[in-house]
């Protein structure tokens, strides 16, 4: 039987859990693996998307959700945990359905569990030899630490948004004479590090100097991730699956309340009729204080 690899991951973004999460994909099809992306947002180019989740595939196949996510939102019955950061820090639980099988990016993040990552700091972030003519300081996970130390008033600040490109961020670093971060468990540490940065941690009591991480290879990315493959295709958990928590649900059912309600009114199909009617009543059912089904 071919089962799917299927990830769970938001838009791409400038975010590197959400670029590991494509990575993976990337990994898992180089070696020829089935995988697919199962993703709310626009496809991205290049990348095999899965616009459908089926009985079937919940049953038999394998999804994979990063540690930011809630529950288990697809229903699928083999589920993959992959901890990119601290449970529960950065959205989702701090403990996951014990059917889980759980991988995570660094061994502090989930000790005992499995290392799978998917790649390093990527080439293209080195030093060229630019004049350096500013500062720059990211907050990001680092929002609850923030204060504003005279070393940031004039420097530019990077955000998940700006700059609003890899290739414009790689530029913007190789310029930055110093990067101060209040997010000390961040790869853009490692990046402007590449690019010749001088990195200062914000800590409480002070600025601390940041060293290099170990050279993480490309071939130790494939090990891992045929280690990961061996140790999660024969998944076949048959068991009851976690329940989900309301809030999880509720976009899903505001998506098809308003999906069937676009078909009702350019179709005018009775059938969408009762399925819009049947979506808004669990709307109503599931706002209502008291309620769980």
């Amino acid at each position: 039987m071919t089962r799917n690899y299927i990830i769970w991951a938001p838009p791409q973004c400038r975010s590197n859990g959400v670029r590991a999460l494509y990575k993976l994909a990337e990994k898992l099809e180089q070696v020829g693996v089935p995988v697919y992306v199962y993703c709310s947002g626009s496809p991205v180019q290049g990348y095999p998307y899965m616009t459908k989740i089926t009985g079937k595939m919940m049953k038999n196949d394998i999804i994979i959700y990063p540690e930011s996510v809630p529950g288990n939102p697809c229903c699928f019955q083999n589920v993959v945990r992959w901890v990119l950061y601290y449970p529960g820090k950065n959205g989702g639980a701090a403990s996951y359905h014990p059917s889980e099988k759980i991988f995570t990016w660094l061994p502090k993040f989930y000790p005992g569990a499995p290392e799978l990552r998917t790649h390093g700091t990527p080439p293209e972030f080195k030093d060229i030899g630019l004049e350096r003519d500013t500062d720059c300081f990211f907050v990001y996970k680092g929002e609850k630490f923030f204060r504003p130390i005279p070393e940031i008033e004039n420097a530019v600040e990077i955000t998940k948004d700006y700059p609003a490109t890899r290739p414009e961020l790689i530029a913007l670093l190789q310029r930055t004479k110093t990067l101060y971060s209040f997010d000390s468990e961040t790869a853009l540490l490692d990046e402007a590090l590449a690019c010749g940065c001088k990195v200062k941690i914000v800590r409480p009591d002070g600025l601390e100097d940041f060293t290099k991480s170990v050279v993480f290879t490309d071939k130790e990315a494939m090990a891992q991730v045929r280690d990961f493959i061996a140790a999660t295709k024969d998944m076949n958990y048959t068991g009851k699956i976690e329940e989900q928590p309301t809030f999880a649900r509720l976009p899903m059912i505001l998506f098809k309340f308003l999906n069937y309600a676009f078909k009702y009114y350019i179709l005018k199909k009775e059938k969408y009729l009762k399925k819009m009617s049947y979506n808004y009543n669990k709307l109503i059912f599931l706002l209502t204080p008291g309620n769980k089904d």
